[in-house]
């Protein structure tokens, strides 16, 4: 999208356009570099050029303030009821495209240990058997959990395009409804509950 800024000519007192550039959204520039949206994201978390800001189910990928302050980018308020987003300009594509190769190679380096490219694999045979519907990004996180213990969490967040905040997160939720599953599991029957149990008819169990 162009974008044009309004500069007053104080002389005059008219407002003049000044034409600054074709500027583009993460997805799009994504595009341009031939990958989707989440690994867009994955590579610019590692050039820091974005971060997660938010909590909960509101997180939102968001330019770091230096790369705006620079004039790289812009982070963009829409109406009441849009989600924000960002823009990238023509200086910050050129900054972005100088590192893009090297940014790419250290996210693909945590993709290519033996575990993580064997669980990759099998997370992708397991979804592609048929009549199968593609997993969620937090299934495929306790999917790998479960299959693949060893995993760290920068892994599994490679293989899926995703932050590690993200991944960790949901791990830790995992973790504690698991606690709380054997913690009930482990709790003793009350005695009333035993007393009725006992009281019931052989035929009826």
């Amino acid at each position: 999208m162009l974008y044009i800024d309004e500069v007053l000519d104080r002389q005059t007192g008219t407002l003049n356009t000044i034409n600054i550039g074709d500027w583009i959204t993460l997805t799009e520039l994504g595009g341009l570099h031939g990958v989707g949206s989440r690994e867009v994201r994955t590579i610019l978390r590692q050039m820091d050029i974005i971060s997660i800001e938010g909590r909960g189910k509101s997180t939102r990928h968001r330019l770091q303030p230096w790369f705006v302050e620079r004039g790289y980018g812009k982070r963009i308020r829409p109406q009441k009821g849009r989600y924000p987003f960002d823009v990238i300009g023509p200086e910050g594509r050129a900054w972005i495209e100088s590192r893009w190769t090297e940014a790419a190679a250290a996210v693909e380096a945590t993709r290519s240990g033996p575990t993580a490219t064997e669980a990759e694999a099998a997370l992708t045979a397991f979804q592609a058997r048929e009549g199968r519907s593609p997993l969620s990004v937090k299934q495929s996180i306790y999917w790998l959990c479960d299959h693949f213990p060893d995993l760290m969490h920068t892994e599994i967040a490679g293989i899926l395009s995703v932050s590690q905040q993200l991944v960790s997160r949901e791990i830790k939720i995992r973790a504690a409804c698991r606690k709380a599953l054997k913690q009930r599991k482990e709790q003793p029957v009350p005695m009333f509950e035993r007393r009725a149990l006992i009281n019931v008819p052989h035929d009826a169990l």
